[in-house]
């Protein structure tokens, strides 16, 4: 990632920090910065309630762990309560004016984000979905959903990012896009967290034994990650793409970063588990071009007039809901 100021630096998932799509992207950045206002629990018919906001806490614990399973330490701190006051009053605003749009969602959508939450939450290492009410966060799945349409259909439709927009900022910042080495790895993991017993995690620990042995023969170790890990890159043959040595926890950085490409690692223990690591390819420090720092601008550019869009429009309807006025 660009070494930059941290106020200027483009905020983009890295390969074990993804956001899962404009949703979760949305959801994020309401939660964490696009508000502008003092803390309040009401606005006129609006209120939040303390068994909202615990509801929130634990769903945005739960998503942080859902967008990060590799890393959770690295996510932003939650809201105070205050905080989350007003930001839950601006969702409830958010809401209320799709379902006065008529912004509807696809049922088969609210399906299938559930149906990946419910998967993640089986697969959390780490318990952060404890006392999450399941039957509330289905209903919050959707109601992103709607608020995410609602985003995209009326206040985001016209944000566009310009190519000397892009030029101008890469050249302004001479020496901002320094890169540290990266490294482009996969593994499959075995799940047994450090609150496991000692029965489960001499069986983890033989499951990916079995595994090493296979792998060592000649296997394919793709197939294999498909087969048996329990990381949700599983899907992806377990590729984790390219990160920075401090994208990982340490002990996973410390065993990628002294592998060569092709090589495999002996088996490393971290707290979600087992892990064997494969490297595909090492990207030494270096300068980064204008090409590779392209899509890294842009989407900091978009990001920034999507923000202004957005709380530009959270103004509006909450003018038009203390005045108790339809938004036009």
């Amino acid at each position: 990632m660009p070494e930059m100021k941290k106020a200027e630096q483009p905020q983009v998932a890295g390969p074990v920090t993804r956001l899962a799509g404009l949703l979760a992207a949305l959801a994020f950045f309401i939660v964490f910065g696009w508000v502008d206002r003092a803390p309040g629990a009401t606005l006129n018919d609006i209120t939040v309630t303390d068994t909202m906001i615990r509801q929130e806490i634990a769903f945005l614990r739960a998503d942080a762990a859902r967008r990060n399973l590799i890393r959770a330490d690295t996510q932003p701190p939650l809201p105070s309560r205050k905080e989350l006051a007003a930001i839950l009053s601006d969702r409830l605003l958010l809401l209320k004016e799709a379902l006065r749009r008529r912004i509807k969602v696809k049922p088969a959508l609210v399906r299938k984000a559930w149906n990946d939450f419910r998967r993640l939450q089986k697969e959390d290492p780490a318990g952060l979905f404890a006392g999450l009410d399941r039957r509330i966060a289905r209903r919050r799945i959707e109601e992103g959903l709607r608020i995410e349409r609602l985003l995209k259909k009326v206040v985001l439709r016209d944000v566009r990012v310009r190519e000397k927009e892009i030029a101008a900022f890469y050249k302004s910042r001479p020496d901002g896009f320094q890169t540290g080495q990266m490294v482009r790895a996969r593994h499959i993991m075995v799940k047994s967290s450090a609150r496991a017993n000692e029965e489960i995690k001499p069986a983890a620990y033989e499951k990916l034994s079995r595994i090493q042995q296979r792998l060592l023969e000649g296997a394919n170790f793709a197939a294999l990650a498909i087969r048996y890990s329990d990381c949700p890159s599983k899907s992806r043959g377990g590729d984790l793409g390219y990160f920075t040595r401090d994208e990982v926890i340490p002990e996973f950085a410390a065993a990628a970063f002294s592998l060569a490409p092709g090589q495999l690692s002996t088996i490393v223990e971290s707290r979600y588990g087992y892990h064997l690591i494969q490297v595909i390819d090492v990207r030494p420090a270096g300068f980064l071009s204008f090409k590779k720092a392209r899509p890294l601008i842009k989407r900091y550019l978009y990001r920034q007039k999507a923000r202004k869009a957005v709380q530009s429009f959270l103004e509006q309807i909450r003018k038009q809901a203390e005045n108790k006025q339809p938004a036009s």
